[in-house]
């Protein structure tokens, strides 16, 4: 072959190379990067049954590393390419910042810091910004002989450090405490180092296996120990303790999961900033719409689903709370409020929009909406802590009536049935709440 036809090879070779780069570089890209607890599994499934949902075929995936999964597939003949960064959520906030992401996957809120750093995105928190995928946590599982029924929450870190290392120091039989639970790499360490640890490490014996079933069946065979799992996990016949943090303690049933008023519960999230395009805003609606939502439980988490229950025993309530609520469903909500902008905070207004959905349905014509209200006790005014529960309350109502749903009973109960001791930095937003309850 001639030079001159090596050189004419070459060069349309190249402009091959050029035009296959183009075409890959022209594919629509929706980026999402973020926390490995939600890109592992769950993300990567709700992107699958959303491109399904809208319209688009080949949905294929591909890991592209520990760290990298990306999902594509075709609409119209038009490509799309789905990008999941699983680096962590610090990672996914300073992406959106960059420009480099649409939509960060967050297993925390973010910090001071972070939001200063984010200032010219807009406010992280906000509810337009904040979307609250659904959530996660842990159960404490014991033998169905243990005595013991609740721990509180500084109970529980002080077991976990090694500081409490008898049951006799938790009210039972003298008996050294074993704790099992997963391994380092799983989402229930990092649960455990976020809800409850706080800083504080871990005992040196703290036994860690590689599944849930291995970690039920050390606590069947040791009537002494403690197993630590996933909100969802079976519980294998195993008792779950109820957790207290100062206030009522709240078992980790339905209600109480969904509600948040468990404590060792948290939200999982996606933060955006106010410019999003409209295919990354679409896929964050549908994670929050009731399609969505059942996804997200099929991924293992809990939904924020509107299922009304029947509750259990109320712990600590007021005669006049029994009476009202007596052949009253509760609804897995407590709507809590903003400190900024906005009177709710992300979840609880997006909670309000799915109630209205809810009570539209033919099937709850005739349903009426019970509010109970809440405040951080004000041992000094009592009367003060009443007036706010009852504001909040009101505020709630009037909410509900301009989305055309019919509230027969609205009525605040002060600093009563509080959740958070008073006296811990966050009570007044743990403790300043709206039940929601449907007759």
């Amino acid at each position: 072959m001639s030079s001159f036809f090596r050189v004419l090879v070459l060069a349309v070779a190249s402009l091959a190379c050029q035009s296959v780069a183009a075409q890959v570089d022209d594919t629509e890209r929706l980026r999402i990067h973020g926390s490995n607890l939600l890109g592992a599994r769950l993300v990567p499934a709700l992107v699958e049954s959303w491109l399904k949902d809208i319209g688009y075929s080949q949905v294929k995936r591909r890991d592209l590393g520990p760290t990298r999964t990306e999902i594509g597939a075709v609409r119209d003949g038009v490509p799309l390419i789905v990008e999941i960064d699983k680096r962590g959520t610090a990672s996914g906030l300073q992406a959106i910042i960059a420009g480099e992401a649409e939509i960060c996957m967050s297993a925390r809120q973010p910090n001071a810091q972070e939001i200063d750093d984010a200032w010219q995105l807009g406010d992280l928190k906000s509810p337009t910004q904040e979307w609250v995928v659904g959530l996660d946590g842990l159960v404490l599982l014991v033998s169905p002989d243990n005595p013991v029924q609740a721990l509180g929450k500084q109970q529980l870190r002080d077991v976990l450090a090694g500081r409490i290392r008898d049951w006799q120091q938790l009210g039972a039989t003298a008996g050294p405490i074993a704790v099992h639970t997963l391994s380092t790499a799983s989402g229930t360490q990092e649960a455990l180092t976020r809800i409850v640890l706080a800083g504080d490490k871990t005992m040196p014996g703290l036994v860690r296996h590689s599944t849930q079933a291995k970690v039920l069946a050390a606590v069947r065979s040791d009537p002494r120990s403690i197993g630590i799992i996933g909100l969802r996990a079976p519980r294998g016949g195993l008792r779950a303790l109820a957790i207290s943090t100062g206030g009522r303690s709240i078992s980790p049933d339905t209600l109480g999961i969904a509600s948040e008023d468990y404590p060792l519960t948290r939200r999982v999230y996606f933060h955006t900033g106010q410019m999003i395009t409209a295919l990354g805003r679409g896929f964050a609606q549908w994670v929050v719409s009731p399609a969505g939502q059942a996804a997200v439980e099929r991924s293992q988490f809990v939904s924020l689903s509107v299922r009304p229950q029947a509750p259990g025993r109320i712990d600590r309530a007021p005669a006049e709370y029994q009476q009202m609520v007596s052949n009253a469903q509760r609804l897995p909500m407590t709507l809590r409020f903003s400190t900024g902008l906005d009177l709710f905070d992300s979840r609880a207004r997006q909670d309000i929009e799915r109630l209205a959905a809810f009570m539209k349905r033919p099937e709850n014509a005739k349903r009426r909406v019970v509010l109970m209200g809440f405040a951080n006790p004000q041992p000094r005014s009592p009367m003060q802590s009443l007036f706010m529960s009852q504001e909040r309350a009101d505020l709630v109502s009037s909410e509900m009536l301009a989305l055309n749903m019919k509230v027969v009973t609205v009525r605040g109960f002060g600093g009563k049935m509080n959740l958070l001791d008073a006296s811990q930095p966050a009570s007044r937003y743990w403790n300043d709440r709206v039940e929601v309850w449907l007759r």
